[in-house]
């Protein structure tokens, strides 16, 4: 998308941004004549409202000051804006029009999920017999990576606080989680004959 302002009919400079293109103008005022769309999902913006509002609203409403990283004020903010976030991105999820089956298969074709939630799609697109990744192992590997994702957040967090000792070994344990996915996936043998973006019947 690009945003082009203008004075008058012709645009004076644009601003690239991502997604299809679109343009906008500015009054002479330099009010806005139309509107920006964005990339992301309802969910997504609800999320990042929720978020936004819920973190003001705890500290305001109870004193704590969030702006240390450690102490009890920190966790109480954090986990309360964790909360509330989790539950207004899952109402606007289900309460809104689901991705389009164009959608869902461009993403299967990509990614190839397997399990049974992908079921209706797999079968749809020829991959009825797909299985879950990592096979018997799945669930372990569903376990690693998300101590994968904290860690890795929780080790960079750590370096730039300045406690570099704790952010290495944050970032050593997320490395040993992936070392541990991938040892994982390449015992499974249906995963690696299949591989990713294979033609269907090929797993």
């Amino acid at each position: 998308m690009t945003i082009r302002t203008s004075r008058g009919a012709s645009p004076t400079f644009a601003i690239p941004l991502p997604g299809a293109p679109e343009s906008v103008r500015f009054d002479e005022g330099g009010w806005l004549l139309g509107q920006v769309t964005s990339d992301q999902t309802p969910a997504e913006l609800a999320a990042m409202a929720a978020s936004f509002v819920t973190a003001i609203t705890v500290q305001a409403i109870s004193g704590y000051d969030a702006t240390a990283p450690s102490g009890i004020c920190f966790a109480v903010v954090m986990l309360w804006t964790v909360g509330v976030t989790t539950v207004v991105w899952l109402a606007v999820t289900f309460l809104t029009r689901p991705e389009s089956d164009a959608t869902l298969a461009a993403f299967y074709r990509r990614v190839r999920p397997g399990g049974p939630g992908w079921r209706r799609v797999a079968d749809g697109l020829g991959y009825g017999g797909d299985t879950i990744p990592g096979g018997a192992l799945s669930w372990l590997n569903w376990v690693a990576g998300l101590v994968a994702v904290f860690t890795t957040l929780y080790g960079t967090g750590q370096i730039l606080l300045g406690s570099t000792l704790r952010g290495v070994l944050g970032i050593a344990v997320a490395a040993g989680a992936l070392g541990l996915i991938a040892r994982n996936l390449r015992a499974d043998k249906s995963f690696a004959e299949a591989g990713v973006d294979s033609s269907p019947g090929s797993s």
